[in-house]
Parts: C-alpha cells; structure tokens; sequence
C-alpha cells in the first residue's frame, strides 16, 4: 500500500468541490485544473496568485458587508476553508512538481 499522498487528486476534490460554492471564480478552478491534468506548474501558480482575490471577495461577503445572514456567515466560512486547504495543497503539489527526482540505487 503506498504511504504517499497523491496531491493531485486531493487539490481536484478541492476544486470540484469550491465550484460549487463559488462559481464566479471559474477563470481560477480552470487554469487549477489545466494544471493539475497537465501537470504544469505555470497555470497552478497563476491559481494560487488568484486565491487572494477570491479569499478577500469571501471575506467582503462574510464581514464588510451591511446585512449578513447566518447562512452566508456558514457558507462563507466553509469557502474559506477549502480556498485555505487548496492553498496548502497546491503549493504541496507545486513542490512535488519540481522537486528533482531521487536518484535509484
């Protein structure tokens, strides 16, 4: 049984499940999958440097704005949840991308 994380496969869950929650932020859930089935690391870069629009898009619907119901206090929330976790695993899979393969004895 292998022990190693597959990152690729848990960065795709990730997006599938954040197009649900915010479907605006397509242009990023494309270039994360393109580079995840290409395994490219130029789209995946571009996903995570579009993150921070889309985190603080998030946070203007969960605190800045006038009236906030507790559904979008709950929906908001678990959007920043997943955008923290796909930020991790992308950087993950970004490292795994361009780490140099391990020399076989």
């Amino acid at each position: 049984m292998p022990t190693v994380v597959n990152s690729s496969l848990t960065y795709e869950i990730l997006m599938y499940l954040n197009s649900f929650y915010f479907a605006t932020e397509g242009a990023r859930i494309y270039l994360g999958r393109k580079g995840n089935l290409t395994e490219r690391g130029l789209p995946i870069l571009i996903g995570i440097f579009l993150t921070f629009p889309s985190s603080l898009a998030t946070l203007y619907f969960l605190f800045w704005q006038n009236y906030v119901l507790k559904l979008e206090v709950i929906l908001c929330s678990i959007q920043l949840v997943i955008l923290a976790l796909e930020l991790i695993i992308s950087i993950m899979y970004l490292i795994a991308i361009y780490r140099p393969p391990s020399p076989k004895e």
